[in-house]
């Protein structure tokens, strides 16, 4: 694993974030495709499993 900062200017964010990360781990209000889950309800989700 590779530790890496990149500091970003605001109106170039996503463009970066989209080069950086895979879509799959981005949440969809950052472009990507993960569903953000509330901490709450995903607790509730691995206690019920």
């Amino acid at each position: 694993m590779r530790l890496q900062f990149v500091f970003v200017e605001d109106k170039s964010l996503k463009e970066t974030l989209h080069r950086e990360i895979d879509e799959s781990q981005l949440p969809e209000f950052l472009g990507g495709k993960m569903p953000l889950i509330p901490l709450k309800d995903y607790v509730q989700q691995t206690q019920s499993v």
